[in-house]
């Protein structure tokens, strides 16, 4: 049995080779804590890399996607301890800098999220976003 194989490593069809994530923090006080979440994707090519495109294909904006990162920044403070256990409260934003995510586009036909121009998976689609939130333990 003979075919062809087809790399799509780094393609639309595929997941980015290369992802990577920074995370720091801060304790400014001994009850105010920050701290910040950096994520990063590669760029990514449309189209596979030993893919021969059909005369028909046509591949708008050079065939790539743009790398992207976006930066999510939370800010927590905890209530004094007291008889009935830690409490703390915390905002989180997510996507801080509301960076929208590059267009990708479709490298098939049919019925996809992809083709409806559609960003790369994993990538933030709902912009920046907030979260107040209590925590208590015991």
């Amino acid at each position: 049995m003979g075919g062809v194989t087809t790399e799509l490593a780094g393609s639309y069809a595929s997941n980015p080779i290369l992802r990577a994530s920074l995370i720091a923090g801060l304790s400014v006080t001994e009850n105010l804590k920050i701290s910040v979440l950096e994520r990063w994707r590669q760029g990514m090519t449309i189209a596979p890399r030993n893919y021969s495109p059909a005369p028909e294909l046509v591949v708008l904006g050079g065939g790539k996607i743009s790398p992207v990162f976006y930066t999510s920044l939370n800010v927590g403070y905890s209530l004094e301890r007291a008889k009935w256990g830690q409490a703390d409260i915390y905002l989180n934003v997510q996507n801080l800098f509301d960076r929208q995510p590059p267009i990708a586009g479709n490298t098939g036909g049919g019925f996809t999220q992809a083709g409806s121009g559609a960003p790369v998976t994993g990538d933030d689609l709902l912009g920046r976003n907030y979260t107040l939130g209590f925590r208590y333990r015991l």
